[in-house]
């Protein structure tokens, strides 16, 4: 299989391409809705989440990304997603991450976790709902497929340090990513305890 060399504006036409194909599905009732029930703290299109899933899935098809793009240039493209201004766009790098490269066994802990914090630190995942989003549809499905060493870097002060500027605005308590492990049936009580200490 032979891949392209796509450099970082081919990548951002691919993704220009996604974004087209979204709008398609935005209606203001749905963006007004978004924004007010996450008060403001982060900007929609107006697409509702079946519509994200549906539309990442054909434009993953239609534009053969997995047969032209490499595992590591997928990576790269879902990472710019989740650097995307509107929440529908970091929604598309979450479920390309959950239904697409994880099922392929594309991602590994060790390096993928510090991409992640990455994306807390810089300030790409802050609002409580992306942060959800992240948690449950990435770090669980991750810590339940790669094991109990994974769980244990997700929970750790690290993984709480990354998400611990995320506030649920209905609690004021802050959600981190090892919040989700807690709810995780596929991995032990140990790591149940995810409140941070201080």
């Amino acid at each position: 299989m032979k891949h392209r060399d796509l450099s970082s504006p081919t990548l951002d036409s691919l993704i220009k391409r996604l974004q087209l194909r979204l709008n398609a599905h935005a209606t203001a009732a749905t963006r007004e809705w978004w924004t007010k029930y996450l008060r403001g703290a982060a900007s929609f299109r107006g697409v509702k989440m079946e519509d994200v899933r549906k539309t990442v899935h054909a434009w993953f098809e239609e534009e053969q990304l997995g047969e032209h793009l490499s595992v590591g240039q997928q990576k790269v493209l879902v990472l710019m997603l989740l650097e995307e201004i509107y929440s529908e766009d970091k929604l598309a790098g979450v479920l390309f991450l959950q239904e697409i490269l994880l099922p392929a066994g594309a991602l590994d802990w060790h390096s993928e976790l510090p991409r992640f914090a990455r994306l807390f630190d810089e300030g790409y995942i802050s609002d409580w709902s992306t942060c959800d989003w992240f948690c449950v549809k990435v770090l669980g499905p991750l810590a339940e497929q790669q094991g109990e060493a994974c769980a244990r870097a997700i929970s750790s002060g690290e993984g709480r340090r990354a998400c611990g500027s995320a506030v649920h605005p209905s609690s004021r308590s802050p959600i981190w990513p090892g919040r989700v492990i807690k709810t995780s049936r596929a991995l032990p009580r140990w790591c149940s305890t995810t409140a941070p200490t201080s």
